[in-house]
C-alpha cells in the first residue's frame, strides 16, 4: 500500500435539492483584450484622461465591490495613491492601466481586479463564436490519455463557456472515455479558471444524485446585493463516474472556476486533491467600461459553502489532501490510483499485475529540469521574476504570485514553460561568466530582466 494517503474517505455525500443556473465570467477570458496592441499604435493618455479614468474607477468600486463596507475605503486609498503619484504629461494607456491594476492588487490583495484598454468589437465577437474558446483549443481539453493500469487522464486548461456550441459535449465525450477506466486523474495544474457554469456541469458527473446543493453565490451590482444558490445539473448526457477513484491535480496556478471544481470535490469527498494549494481566487468579476477606451474588472461577487459561509478565497486557496510539489503530482496520483485499483479488486492475479505495474511506471516520470551544475548559478531574482531550484528542477515565479512554473530545458541556457505555453526563457552571462540577465522571448519581442 502506498503511504501517501491514510484514512481518507473518497465516498461522496448525497443530499437531493433543486437546480439553478448561474454563469460566471472570470478574469481568464479578458486577457485577450491586449491582442493587437503595440506601444507605437496606441494614442497616449493625457492628464485629463488619466484623472477622469481614475475617478471613474473609484466610483465603480464604491458601487460594485463585493464587500460594501470596504468599498469606500478601497476607492479612497486608490484616489489618494493616484493623486500622489508622479505622473508624466502623457502616458501609454497600457502602462497606465498596468500601474493602476498593480496599485489595486497591492491595496486589496485581490487578484480579480483587472484594468485594461477596452476590448475591441472583434474580440467581443469571439465569445459568440466557436474559435479560440471552442474548437481551436478543443474546448479546454488539452490532453486525453490512457495511462498504464486502465487509468483515464485528462489535462483541462480552462472551463469553456457553456454557451459555446460543443463545449458541454466535449466534457460528455471525455466522460464516455472515463466510463471504461478503473480510475481517473483530472489535471488542473495549468487551469486558471473560466466559466463557473461549466465547472458546475463538470462536477455534476462526480457527485451522485440530481440537484445536489453546491455553493451559495452573492453578487453586488450598482449598490444592490443579491444571493443565489447553485445546484448540480439534473440532466447529463453521459454516465456519472462518481463510483471510481478520482484524483485532481492542482498547483498555485489553479484559479477561479478550477478552484471551485477542486473545492467541491473536497466538500463532497468525490476526489482526492494532489499537489499544491490553489491560487485563492474565490471572487468573481464584473467588467465595466471606463471612459472611451478603458475597462475595469471589479470583484463583485463571491462563492462560498452555504453550510460554513467560507469559500476558497478565505482559506488562501483549496488545500490539497496530498501536499506535494505540483511537478510531482501526476506521478504520485498515478501511484495512488494503482493503489486504489489494487484495494478495490478481488481478482488475485489482477492485483499482482497492478502491484508490479506500480514499480514499473517510474520510467514514465523523468526529471524534466536542468540536470547540470549550472542550475544553482541561475537561481536569483531577476526584476520581478524569481528563479529557484526545487527538487532538482528550475522553477519560475512572478513576484507576489503563488503560481510556480516548472522550466523544461530545451537548449543551452534556454528553457520553456512545462505547460507548453508562454515565452522562451533565456539566461545570459556577463563577461565574467556569471548569469546576470533573464530574457523572455515572445513572438517578435523580447523582454530583459536584470539580476538583483
Amino acid at each position: 500500500m502506498n503511504n501517501h494517503v491514510k484514512d481518507i474517505n473518497l465516498k461522496p455525500c448525497t443530499i437531493p435539492s433543486k437546480c439553478n443556473l448561474v454563469a460566471v465570467l472570470l478574469l481568464w477570458f479578458f486577457t485577450f483584450s491586449f491582442t493587437g496592441f503595440t506601444s507605437a499604435s496606441v494614442k497616449p493618455a493625457d492628464r485629463n484622461e488619466m484623472k477622469s479614468v481614475a475617478e471613474g474607477i473609484a466610483l465603480l468600486i464604491r458601487k460594485n465591490y463585493l464587500f460594501e463596507k470596504k468599498a469606500d475605503s478601497i476607492a479612497d486609498r486608490f484616489l489618494f495613491w493616484f493623486k500622489h503619484e508622479n505622473w508624466p504629461d502623457t502616458i501609454n494607456p497600457l502602462v497606465f492601466a498596468s500601474r493602476m491594476e498593480k496599485a489595486l492588487f497591492s491595496q486589496t490583495n485581490d487578484l480579480h481586479f483587472y484594468i485594461d484598454v477596452a476590448i475591441s468589437k472583434s474580440t467581443q465577437g469571439a465569445v459568440q463564436g466557436s474559435g479560440w474558446v471552442g474548437r481551436d483549443f478543443n474546448y479546454g481539453v488539452a490532453k486525453l490519455d490512457w495511462l498504464p493500469g486502465k487509468i483515464g487522464y485528462m489535462e483541462y486548461r480552462f472551463f469553456n463557456f457553456t454557451m459555446i456550441p460543443g463545449a458541454k459535449e466535449a466534457i460528455d465525450q471525455v466522460m464516455n472515455v472515463f466510463s471504461r477506466a478503473d480510475a481517473v486523474i483530472i489535471d488542473l495544474r495549468n487551469n486558471s479558471g473560466g466559466d463557473g457554469e461549466m465547472a458546475r456541469y463538470f462536477i455534476s458527473y462526480l457527485i451522485p444524485g440530481d440537484s445536489i446543493p453546491l455553493l451559495s453565490w452573492m453578487n453586488r451590482r450598482n449598490d444592490t446585493t443579491n444571493t443565489q444558490s447553485q445546484y448540480s445539473f439534473k440532466s447529463l448526457s453521459a454516465a456519472k463516474i462518481n463510483e471510481k477513484p478520482i484524483f485532481i491535480l492542482t498547483s498555485g496556478g489553479t484559479g477561479s472556476s478550477a478552484e471551485m471544481f477542486a473545492f467541491l470535490c473536497r466538500k463532497y469527498r468525490s476526489a482526492l486533491i494532489v499537489g499544491e494549494s490553489t491560487a485563492g481566487g474565490g471572487h468573481n468579476m464584473s467588467v465595466f467600461p471606463v471612459g472611451e477606451r478603458f475597462t475595469i474588472g471589479i470583484p463583485s461577487g463571491r462563492f462560498y459553502d452555504p453550510e460554513t459561509g467560507i469559500g476558497w478565497e478565505e482559506t488562501n486557496g483549496v488545500q490539497p489532501d496530498i501536499p506535494i510539489p505540483a511537478y510531482s503530482a501526476l506521478r504520485v496520483a498515478h501511484e495512488l490510483a494503482l493503489d486504489a485499483i489494487v484495494e478495490k479488486s478481488k481478482d488475485t492475479n489482477y492485483r499482482k499485475k497492478m502491484a508490479f505495474l506500480q514499480k514499473s511506471i517510474a520510467g514514465l516520470y523523468t526529471n524534466p529540469g536542468d540536470l547540470d551544475e549550472s542550475i544553482n548559478e541561475k537561481e536569483g531574482t531577476y526584476g520581478t521574476i524569481k528563479i529557484f531550484a526545487e527538487g532538482g528542477n528550475l522553477i519560475y515565479q512572478r513576484a507576489g504570485r503563488k503560481s510556480k512554473i516548472l522550466l523544461v530545458r530545451t537548449g543551452e541556457n534556454q528553457y520553456a514553460f512545462s505547460s507548453g505555453e508562454g515565452p522562451l526563457v533565456l539566461f545570459e552571462k556577463d563577461t565574467n561568466g556569471k548569469y546576470v540577465t533573464l530574457v523572455l522571448v515572445y513572438e517578435g519581442t523580447r523582454r530583459e530582466y536584470k539580476k538583483i
